[in-house]
């Protein structure tokens, strides 16, 4: 396989630098979920019910599998470009919604992060899609090959990323970026 032609079509490169950036924060959302979760029902002391962590976390999943394959079916009518540009934009928002959520409602952090798995997974077909679209038949091969290696790469880097990013902010309260230990 030739690669060098994948790296020359900035289409199909652009989507898969946006896969790249979705597997990133699907990944980590889905292994720190249930440790931010816990964080919030413990600080704020609510939490439980029927509504526990692992039912959460695997309500992500179904939310994601919906809104990905709901959010195609929109982008076919809104157009690619935009509707992942107000994806990504809504959910770069919904993200530090979530992180200052964490010493208010246990529920509200709850609420906030399926409806940010919601949009995380909403762009998933769509960026997969575009760089399927955007290249020439013989070259799909080597193209999400490509794709693939970037958003999974992406996607072992970014539960890291925000475990140094926690570690380095120190602390274990809601205000701990603030300096506080």
């Amino acid at each position: 396989m030739d690669f060098r032609p994948v790296f020359r079509n900035t289409s199909a490169l652009a989507y898969s630098i946006g896969y790249m950036v979705h597997t990133w924060e699907m990944s980590a959302l889905r292994s720190w979920v249930v440790t931010f979760l816990t964080f919030t029902a413990l600080y704020t002391g609510s939490g439980g019910g029927i509504f526990t962590l692992a039912i959460i976390a695997m309500c992500l999943g179904l939310v994601g599998t919906v809104t990905s394959v709901a959010g195609n079916e929109v982008t076919r009518k809104l157009g690619r470009g935009r509707y992942i540009t107000c994806v990504m934009t809504v959910s770069i928002g919904l993200a530090f919604g979530i992180g200052f959520s964490s010493g208010g409602s246990h529920g509200l952090a709850a609420a906030l992060c399926l409806v940010y798995a919601g949009l995380i997974w909403a762009d998933f077909s769509s960026l997969t899609a575009g760089t399927v679209g955007s290249v020439e038949p013989k070259r799909r091969g080597a193209t999400m090959a490509v794709h693939s290696m970037l958003g999974y790469f992406d996607g072992f880097l970014g539960p890291l990323a925000l475990g140094a990013t926690l570690d380095l902010a120190g602390g274990n309260n809601p205000q701990a970026g603030e300096g506080g230990r």
